[in-house]
Order: structure tokens, then sequence, then C-alpha cells
């Protein structure tokens, strides 16, 4: 037991809870008016213990509905009532339940991969923003093809991730616990939808970040949303090459199994009065800067002109260089027999060779132009500079890198749903 601490610290506290659990609360707190929202709303501080504190949210005297994540079954109300203090006369108000909310700290996102890179500063700023979520066994946390929210830090039981069967059901692809993260894709762009389900398996404890709270922080700028940003990134750029590696163990397990794609040879066609301006424009990472922004973006790459079938990286080679495509399109692919075995294809406005950077390991795949290609060649430091400068260019680049590789990510999911459906014996053109 700790000594008491001082009302106003006391109602920081409470505050800082409020703005995170109660939407209503949040607005109130936020615009700083003395008095509650129209239809009565406080919130009692109780006292802290143990660095827990215990609120109690007052709402109008109405029947309780179910709230998503709160585990507990419709109209059911709880079990005691209570009462305010006289307030502009008596005023009664039905006591809903106290909420016991744990504050989440910093130094426990520390343990969690994807803020372990943060500082500690930057964590304590992130801890902020979650607010505590419970189920009840079986409820859907994740739900597979609905718009993604926010990501769930799990606190306290077990939850299934899987995919919706056709006629019904859910094929497991993992099981995950206490200090994981799930749902962390929703984060990375405004119209991602879930791409598993993901069910509780018995009482789970969570903490909620909403991905509108951090797009907020993004669009300020602020330093923990950047770095945020770019451990994102790493953390999906290490999928990718899991990915990659997984398909590759498939295709050296039936290497009969499926044709490999063949190489060509092309002269390059190089126009001397290509002006890039008109081009990156229009591309997805440069389309919010300024002229002068995609100006400078173009001088510090090196311009590349490069036909079809030229390879850009080999597998096992070092990942030092970052290719945007400016025109034309680059496919990824595995060697496989006397060919390839293509992977992804990538075209105008999107990166190529990002996933082995980000994840510091040689090339995962081999990176070769399918057609003739216009592309502008970043090297590690150059790139790195870019990306960690915390200014609206390396926003809207690690944004762009961010989208890119769950892109690469989504595709190389259907290659590895494709082969195993073709290992019953079917050719099938790589």
């Amino acid at each position: 037991m700790g000594s008491a601490r001082p009302d106003g610290e006391r109602r920081a506290d409470a505050a800082r809870i409020a703005r995170c659990v109660f939407p209503d609360a949040r607005r109130w707190l936020d615009r700083r008016d003395p008095q509650p929202p129209s239809g009565g709303w406080s919130l009692d501080l109780l006292g802290l213990s143990g660095g827990r504190l215990a609120a109690r949210p007052w709402f109008p005297h109405r029947p309780s509905a179910a709230q998503p994540g709160d585990g507990r079954p419709a109209g059911r109300r709880p079990g005691r009532q209570g009462s305010s203090r006289a307030r502009e006369g008596e005023r009664s108000r039905a006591d809903l339940g106290s909420l016991c909310v744990t504050i989440l700290s910093a130094s426990r996102l520390a343990d969690v991969p994807l803020f372990a890179g943060l500082g500690e500063a930057e964590r304590a700023e992130i801890a902020d923003g979650f607010a505590p979520r419970h189920f009840a066994d079986g409820e859907a946390i994740l739900t597979q093809n609905e718009r993604a929210e926010g990501l769930f830090l799990i606190d306290g039981g077990r939850v299934d991730i899987g995919k919706r069967l056709p006629g019904g059901g859910l094929a497991l692809l993992a099981t995950v616990g206490p200090g994981e993260v799930i749902g962390d894709m929703a984060l990375i762009g405004r119209d991602l939808r879930r791409s598993a389900m993901g069910i509780a398996r018995g009482p789970v404890a969570t903490w909620h970040l909403p991905a509108d709270l951090f797009r907020a922080a993004l669009s300020q700028l602020r330093p923990a949303s950047l770095q945020l940003q770019a451990e994102l990134g790493r953390l999906i750029a290490g999928r990718v090459v899991a990915k990659a590696a997984d398909i590759a163990a498939l295709l050296l397990a039936e290497p009969g199994a499926f044709t490999p794609r063949p190489r060509r040879g092309l002269a390059p066609l190089i126009e001397d009065g290509f002006t890039p301006e008109p081009f990156l424009a229009k591309l997805p990472c440069c389309a919010a800067m300024t002229p002068a922004q995609r100006f400078a973006f173009w001088n510090a790459g090196e311009r590349i002109e490069a036909a079809a079938d030229t390879d850009l990286a080999l597998v096992g080679g070092g990942a030092d260089t970052v290719w945007l495509v400016v025109r034309g399109a680059v496919r990824s692919a595995l060697p496989h027999r006397e060919g390839i075995y293509q992977l992804t294809v990538t075209g105008p406005g999107q990166l190529v060779g990002i996933a082995a950077m980000l994840a510091g390991s040689t090339h995962d795949r081999l990176l070769r132009t399918s057609e003739q290609a216009t592309l502008l060649a970043f090297d590690r430091a150059t790139f790195t500079e870019m990306i960690d400068t915390g200014d609206a260019l390396s926003r809207e680049l690690g944004a762009s890198v961010n989208a890119d590789l769950v892109t690469a990510l989504d595709a190389l999911d259907q290659v590895e749903a494709r082969i195993l459906a073709m290992r019953r014996g079917h050719a099938v053109a790589a």
C-alpha cells in the first residue's frame, strides 16, 4: 500500500482514464466544461492502491445494453445500485457498476516486440492511448472482412486466430496469449479489413489502441507515432520474409509440380527527354508532397532504365538498395528448376526490395523487371535518412512503405494458398 496521493494527481489520473474509456467524458474533459454532458455523467474517484484506480461511471437511470467487448449479455443490469451526491437539488442516478481500471504502464510495453524498440517517453505516450477491453468466452475480438478499428494487446487469456471456412467453422492458424499483439494491421490504413478471425477461448482481457487515435497523432508528427509506424514496418517486413521462406520450402518439397517461367532477353528503350514530375505527382508515395519535395525526392535517388527481365537483386544478395517503380513493373520470384516461380508483380508508385532491408536480412527473393521499367534507386543510407527525419516527408514515405509491405504480404498469402491447392498434382504456370 502506498501513501495517499494528492487530490490533484488522483483527479488527473481519473481524467486520463475517462478520456480513454468513456467517449462522452473525453469530449467533456477536453473542452474543460465544469458541468457534465446533458443527461448526467460524472466520474467518482474512489482511490488508488498499488497502481489501480477504481472509477465509477454514472449514467441516466435506464436499462443497460451490452457494449462490444464488455463480456456482458444484452439487457442484463448489474445487481447493486448507487446514488449520487446532491447536485442542483437531488438527482438519482443508476450505478451501472464500478469499473476497476489498471493504467497501462510504459514498462509493460517494453516487453512487447512491436513497442520494444521505442524510447521510454514514446512508450509512455502510446500507453496513454490504450483502453481496457474484456471479452467473454467465444466472443469475436477480430472479425474477418470487417473494417480494422485498432489493435489489441492481450493482457490475460487465450485467443484463437483463424480463417472462416465457406461451410462454417474456423481453420485455426495460431493461438496467442498474454503479451502478444493482434490486429496490428489496423494502423496501416483507413480502409483495411481484418484478414482473419480472433475468437476468445475463455475470458480474455485486452488493451485496445484505436487506429483513429494513432492516425491523429501521426498527422501531428508526434515522435511516438512516427517511431511506431517505423517499428510496424519492420514487423511486417519480417512476416514478408518468413512467408517467402515458407513458399520456398513448398516449392522445394515438390519441384516437379509447378511449371517454371522462362527468361527473356530484351534491350532497353531509353527516352532521353523523360521528365519525372508528371509521373511522380500521380504516385501514391509522392502525391501528398509539394513540387519542391518531389523534386528533392527524385534528386535523392538514381534514375535507372532497365530492360525487361533485368535482375535487380538475387536470392542471398545484400539488401542495400530500395527501388521505386516509376514506370513499368518488377516481379519478385523464387528460382525454380531452370526458370523462376513468380510471387508478386509491383507496379508504378510501389517500392521493391524494402522487406529485406527493413528485416536486416539478405534478399529472400529474386527481383526482376517484367517489362521495360524506369526505376528510382535509393541506397540504404539515403533511404534511412529520409524515413527517420521526422517530418511530413518521412511520414508519407513511411506510410507508403507499410502499405506496400501489406500488399506484398497479402499477395504471398494468395500464392501460398494456390500452391497448397495445386499440391494435389495439377501443374500450374508460375
